[in-house]
């Protein structure tokens, strides 16, 4: 289990360390808080939920995993099928694209 992004809770503000990935991180923490204060304010009734869900790490990986689902809907049963049995594997063709076709 990873440890949760450093947040100063008197200040609500975020650690800050030398460590470029802590860094990064902390922005990462920044911006949750940031999202999490506009939520709050706009709703004060969900700032209980937001305290008290117990399991926010499941439920955001469930979202990653809709999110992931959403980009095979693309794909005709063929394509599925080459996925699912491993015959395909996404990662390795995207790492393979030509760099024309490619975000650099």
């Amino acid at each position: 289990m990873q440890r949760p992004l450093p947040l100063d809770r008197t200040s609500g503000r975020i650690e800050i360390s030398g460590n470029h990935q802590e860094r990064n991180m902390s922005s990462t923490a920044e911006k949750i808080a940031d999202n999490l204060s506009g939520y709050v304010r706009n709703n004060p009734a969900g700032k209980e939920l937001i305290e008290t869900y117990p399991d926010w790490a499941r439920l955001a990986q469930n979202e990653m995993d809709r999110r992931a689902a959403k980009l095979l809907e693309v794909f005709g049963a063929e394509e599925l099928q080459a996925i699912a049995s491993g015959r395909a594997s996404l990662p390795y063709i995207v790492i393979n694209l030509p760099d024309e076709q490619r975000c650099l």
